[in-house]
């Protein structure tokens, strides 16, 4: 801030110079402590306005710690535009300027609005800085907060997570309460859709508003129902093994577990364990595809192969397919993830009928290698016309 005033206050003063001498200046530069100028064209200035700086701050709280993670509550002063926060070890002690720095670069939260973060998958037992740079209301970097935290004793945690099994498209879990005898939600999706459902809408960084989002959108579809009786039916109680299913190969999955009451108050805090799916083992099938009985409403699609390995058979109409740009690769992936490709794997040598088509319109039929429910090699495609009746 202190070198935007400086740089306004050598621009006013090369057009007061301006003003007062018969010499015409052109150019108005100013000279940074970093040796770098910065220069404008008088004729480009309309006019020069001298902010105010506020001194902005953002507010932090400890909401719970686990053995492997922190809550904070971030909460914006009137003079606060956004923030940008981090989580870091405790140990070298770091400047304002040099957390400042740090931040600009190397943010894990951005908000402008009072937000909840759950710094996940920290070591149990450690020190950890929390810091924060909030920006003032002309939205320059100004207030750095700091908060000292510490992660539990995994011994203290009231549901444990461990991870059992993983395939390409599935995680299987398992949750263990201590000394916890409630009711508790359980859910294995996607980081990314983790962190999607965080932010979502006014969930403000809580994952637990998202759930109950969720219940109030189910129970408005069941006359007589609650969000309450709707989340209750969806709860576990004891000891559970769970899988976590329709998920993305060689991806970072989230699995998060919380005790919710009977009247939809948490419990306890969330607990968090990443896992991640390995990818699909690429097949060492070979796949030939072939078109019979091509009508202008049916297509049968025919497959020899070198072995038993899986593969799916398909067909999909132009809109869909262009949308890829002739990258089958990209639609190969996208049609594994968005449909339940398991119970259309066949083996060995097929033929499959697909009714319903259109007459006179442009098809892709389409054979993928499957392991797991992922694709596992490059899919084969050929386009066909379907005659007009």
């Amino acid at each position: 801030m202190k070198k935007y005033l400086l740089f306004l206050l050598a621009i006013s003063l090369g057009l007061v110079a301006n003003a007062q001498s018969d010499k015409q200046y052109h150019k108005v530069t100013a000279t940074m402590k970093s040796g770098e100028k910065i220069a404008y064209l008088t004729d480009d200035l309309d006019s020069i306005t001298f902010a105010y700086y506020e001194s902005a701050q953002v507010g932090l709280k400890q909401r719970y710690a686990t053995s492997s993670s922190v809550a904070v509550d971030f909460e914006l002063q009137p003079n606060c535009s956004k923030f940008y926060a981090a989580c870091l070890p405790a140990g070298k002690v770091l400047s304002d300027d040099e957390i400042k720095d740090y931040l600009l670069e190397n943010k894990t939260v951005e908000s402008d609005a009072s937000y909840v973060k759950d710094f996940t998958e920290l070591e149990s037992e450690k020190d950890y800085i929390v810091y924060a740079l909030a920006f003032d209301s002309n939205e320059i970097p100004s207030g750095v907060s700091k908060l000292n935290v510490r992660t539990g004793k995994v011994a203290d945690d009231l549901l444990r997570i461990e991870i059992i099994e993983t395939t390409p498209t599935t995680v299987t879990y398992k949750v263990v309460p201590n000394n916890f005898s409630g009711k508790y939600e359980a859910l294995c999706s996607g980081y990314e859709k983790y962190i999607e459902d965080c932010n979502a809408e006014s969930n403000g960084g809580d994952v637990i508003n998202h759930f109950i989002a969720y219940w109030q959108w189910l129970a408005s579809m069941y006359p007589g129902e609650t969000w309450q009786s709707i989340m209750d039916r969806q709860l576990y109680t004891g000891e559970q093994s769970i899988t976590g299913t329709r998920l993305r190969w060689n991806s970072k999955q989230m699995i998060v577990a919380f005790g919710m009451d009977a009247d939809g108050n948490p419990t306890t805090p969330v607990y968090t364990k990443t896992a991640n799916t390995p990818a699909a083992k690429p097949t060492t099938n070979q796949i030939t595809l072939t078109l019979s009985d091509l009508g202008a409403r049916t297509v049968t699609l025919n497959a020899k192969t070198t072995n038993d390995e899986g593969y799916v058979l398909a067909v999909e109409g132009e809109a869909y397919v262009n949308a890829f740009k002739g990258d089958y690769k990209a639609m190969a992936e996208d049609f594994c993830y968005q449909v339940d490709v398991n119970p259309l794997v066949v083996n060995g040598d097929s033929s499959k009928t697909f009714p319903n088509r259109k007459p006179g319109r442009k098809y892709f039929a389409f054979a993928i290698p499957i392991d797991e429910g992922a694709p596992a090699g490059e899919p084969i495609v050929i386009p066909f016309t379907t005659p007009a009746e």
